[in-house]
Order: structure tokens, then C-alpha cells, then sequence
């Protein structure tokens, strides 16, 4: 049994790299085994074509059991909280496994840049509790039943990054994030008061990031758990 999740970003996929006894970068893979399940990391980049082919072209290799998405995303709902754990799946067992450890199912919606508080209020319209911008590029590449969309919440609802700063780290031909001064700067003198708001920012992602961390893990023995006795 191998199962592989994918990572947007090294901060997504720090704790399990770190596990593995690796560092986190731009297309690297990692690998750990429990239970006698393998899992294996890729830190994909963010939604683009180039993360894409990333994913596409390790996938093609292995051909994995099983695909989990996991990372942070934006709340669409005020009933979605910073630090809260979503999924969406069709996979009965894997969906069975994290609602037991608290994971809420949800609709998420897959956007092409991160979501301002309009575009938010628009996808709440239409039934979504949250949003990311990876899923539409690598939900395709495997069948339905074994792709599962795992997400905790970094930002609420009514988050005061604009997107614009968070649109600017960005970059939509490699994958690739990385902070810039001048883009910084770009943002903070249209909005003044950036430099309060991402430290506060910081703080609360700080948490949901380790709730993240120890609930991933609690995600992966649950599940070669789940795949060891289905085996047996």
C-alpha cells in the first residue's frame, strides 16, 4: 500500500519532511513508512501547470493507492474557524477516518488566485465553506475514490491580508513562493497598517500550524491502520 500526499509549499510539508529526516523544497519528495504502509511527500508548488506536471510525473511512478491534498486554506463561512479541519472525498473509509478525528466534510472551492473577502462572500453563495487553489490541477490525475482534499484553516473569513500581498509571494509559472521587499512595500502603502496585521497573521497561523502538524500525523496512522486491516 502507498500513499502520497501533496504539499503546496514547505510549510505545508515541513513536519513530514522533517520526520523523514529531510528538508522541504521546491519538488523534493520524502518518504516514510508506518505500519508497513509507505507514505511519500511531494512539495508540489502552488496550483499551476508546473505543479501539476510535478505531481503528474512522480505519480506516474508509483502509482499510489491512495492521494491526499493537504495544507491551508482560506474560510468562505463564519462557522469555519483558523485552526478548523476540513475535507471533501469520495472515499467512504478515508472519510470515515477524519471526521473520527474531528475533520469537518465540506464543499471547497479550487480559485485561481487566493480569495479576497468579495470573491469569499461569492463561493459562500454557492455552497462553499472554504477555499484553496490546488485541487482543480491535481484532483484529475487520479480516479475519485482515491483522492481526498485535506485542509486546516489559516486565514477566517474576514481576514485583513488583502490578497493582493498574499497573490504577490506567489509565482504562477514554477510553483515556486518566496517574500519580496519591494512587493511588501507595494501593498503597504496602500494599506499602512499590514505590518500589525501579519504579525497578527503570524501569530494565529502559528497555531493553526500545529494543530496541522500533530493532526497530519494522527491522519497517517489512522489510515495505514485502516488499509493494514482491510488487507488482513
Amino acid at each position: 500500500m502507498k500513499a502520497l500526499l501533496v504539499f503546496p509549499t514547505t510549510f505545508e510539508a515541513w513536519a513530514f519532511f522533517k520526520k523523514a529526516g529531510e528538508r522541504p523544497a521546491l519538488g523534493k519528495t520524502a518518504k516514510i513508512s508506518v505500519g508497513g504502509v509507505e507514505f511519500f511527500g511531494i512539495v508540489s508548488g502552488i496550483g499551476c501547470k508546473a505543479s501539476q506536471d510535478r505531481v503528474e510525473n512522480f505519480q506516474k511512478k508509483h502509482s499510489f493507492d491512495l492521494a491526499l491534498l493537504c495544507g491551508f486554506c482560506g474560510s468562505c463561512s463564519p462557522s469555519i474557524k483558523e485552526g478548523d479541519f476540513i475535507f471533501e472525498t469520495a472515499n467512504i473509509g478515508v472519510a470515515e477516518i477524519l471526521r473520527s478525528l474531528g475533520a469537518v466534510r465540506c464543499r471547497i472551492a479550487s480559485v485561481e488566485a487566493v480569495a479576497d473577502s468579495e470573491k469569499k462572500s461569492k463561493m459562500r453563495e454557492s455552497g462553499f465553506s472554504a477555499v484553496e487553489m490546488e485541487a482543480r490541477f491535481f484532483k484529475p490525475l487520479f480516479c475519485e475514490e482515491k483522492f481526498a482534499h485535506l485542509r486546516a484553516v489559516s486565514d477566517g473569513v474576514d481576514s485583513k491580508i488583502p490578497a493582493e500581498f498574499f497573490n504577490s509571494l506567489m509565482d504562477f509559472d514554477t510553483g515556486a513562493s518566496s517574500f519580496s521587499f519591494a512587493k511588501f512595500f507595494g501593498v503597504f502603502l496602500k494599506k499602512p497598517t499590514l505590518p500589525i496585521d501579519l504579525v497578527k497573521f503570524a501569530i494565529s497561523a502559528n497555531r493553526a500550524k500545529k494543530i496541522y502538524d500533530a493532526k497530519l500525523f494522527e491522519i497517517i496512522k489512522k489510515i495505514s491502520d485502516f488499509y493494514l486491516q482491510k488487507q488482513n
